[in-house]
């Protein structure tokens, strides 16, 4: 696929009009009317004015790296940081503009958490990764700009070949993780139990911690554990909780020794 050019209004932008990101909005609202244009001088002013953190992506990520306000002031981001930019810009421009949280295959085949957008245009439904649009992140997680605009022309089908919702993902991963996906499972169901970023799924989430114990994932027995001895997205069954908390102690999460010597107060015998 052919790159486009980056917008002209986005090229000749004058500093005085990227202060804020109501000014940048306002700014695009005036010099990009038709909605198709000014999606795209907002995908490109967000690929060209921002750089990827590579050395953030390994470790919890900085506020600064994930919220509109510090990521447009610093001017670096996770993908997190990217997409809820590009979100607030788009309002500020008066377009549709979502915040997408999801799984996205990496260039070495494994899956990832990973955020995006999703713009609606006169109807039309447009994806949009201005995360993988703005650069490439080296094996020393070292950013190298690379402007694009593969991941916001591209056809929906096309996008979804290495995009899948977090819903999507979850359904798959409840009916079992393997060694290489049981990082992942640990991590969709910490989404879906503690709610903070989807809606809570407590029963979503005790499932996929059970995938992922049987996947050989010490954490996931523990948190698996915890559900049913609380009764969270399953019925309470302190057996249960019991036996998953000595997988978890067995396999040398220090939290899971501390939880099975608990319950078996409650079930001395098991």
């Amino acid at each position: 696929m052919a790159i486009a050019p980056l917008s002209p209004v986005v090229a000749s932008m004058p500093a005085s009009a990227e202060t804020s990101i109501e000014s940048v909005g306002a700014y695009l609202r005036e010099h990009a009317p038709a909605p198709m244009e000014r999606l795209k001088a907002v995908h490109d002013w967000v690929a060209d004015r921002v750089a990827y953190d590579g050395p953030a992506a390994t470790g919890p990520t900085p506020p600064d790296d994930a919220e509109p306000a510090g990521v447009f002031a610093g001017r670096k981001a996770v993908c997190e940081g990217y997409a809820r930019l590009l979100a607030a810009i788009g309002r500020a421009a008066d377009l549709d503009v979502e915040y997408v949280l999801g799984v996205a295959r990496l260039g070495d085949g494994t899956l990832a958490l990973h955020a995006w957008n999703e713009a609606r245009v006169d109807g039309r439904r447009v994806p949009i990764d201005v995360t993988w649009d703005s650069g490439t992140v080296d094996a020393a997680r070292v950013f190298h700009k690379a402007y694009s605009t593969r991941y916001l022309f591209a056809a929906p089908a096309a996008f979804e070949s290495d995009h899948r919702s977090l819903a999507q993902v979850a359904a798959s991963l409840r009916m079992g993780c393997d060694a290489r996906t049981a990082d992942l499972c640990l991590q969709v169901a910490q989404i879906y139990d503690t709610g903070a970023v989807v809606p809570g799924d407590t029963e979503l989430a005790a499932s996929v911690y059970r995938a992922a114990c049987d996947a050989g994932r010490p954490e996931g027995c523990n948190n698996a554990g915890a559900m049913y001895a609380l009764g969270r997205g399953v019925p309470q069954d302190f057996v249960r909780a019991q036996a998953l908390f000595r997988s978890a102690c067995d396999g040398g999460e220090a939290a899971g020794c501390t939880n099975l010597d608990l319950v078996s107060m409650v079930v001395p015998n098991g």
